[in-house]
């Protein structure tokens, strides 16, 4: 009686070893709500838990594009944990960089994923918020040099760029100061140019 009780529990060990695993769990993203102007970038980080019972070796973290309404930031990369212990939460810091996108609240998901086993996995929604904000820039910035002969013609091209969040109507003033074959100075007066900037 006494060798089959410990064959039995010999065989209810080895159950309770061959089932052990690892269960990956994202527990949240700090911080939240997070802010950030375009045509800048904001740091963020990710943290992950094992509640189960085995190490996981490694874990898979990637996000989405993060969207408001049609438009959208790409999707950040995310570093892998190299190993999950149960005693050992981790947290992963990751980097979005915005562009000149509308101002609003863009969502997305980050997904972990046991790099061993792909029905091991759980999600989170995170957010940023992009603030409104105006930013007008020209290029070249510094200055546009235009160099001809007499009685010919030559072009030069710059552009006007809104690398902020909210639609403009600027006004540029084309003006300049050229100088002859005399080295005489010749002033345009210029003229206002209304322009419209979209995002």
């Amino acid at each position: 009686m006494k060798k089959l009780l410990l064959i039995s529990l010999i065989l209810l060990l080895s159950l309770f070893s061959v089932n052990a695993a690892g269960v990956v769990d994202l527990t949240g993203v700090t911080p939240q709500p997070a802010t950030v102007d375009p045509s800048s970038s904001i740091i963020l980080t990710v943290n992950i838990a094992n509640t189960g019972d085995a190490t996981i070796n490694s874990v898979l973290l990637s996000s989405n594009d993060l969207t408001f309404g049609t438009n959208k930031i790409n999707a950040p990369s995310i570093s892998s944990v190299a190993s999950l212990t149960i005693t050992t939460p981790q947290s992963i810091q990751f980097t979005i960089n915005v562009g000149a996108v509308p101002a609003g609240v863009y969502s997305g998901i980050i997904t972990a994923t046991d790099a061993s086993n792909s029905l091991n996995k759980d999600t989170i929604t995170y957010t940023v918020t992009v603030n409104p904000k105006a930013i007008l820039n020209l290029v070249p910035s510094d200055k546009l040099t235009i160099t001809s002969q007499p009685d010919k013609s030559r072009s030069k091209t710059f552009t006007v760029k809104n690398d902020g969040s909210v639609p403009l109507t600027p006004t540029v003033n084309i003006a300049g100061n050229f100088t002859d074959n005399d080295n005489d100075q010749i002033t345009f007066p210029g003229f206002p140019l209304t322009l419209s900037a979209a995002i």
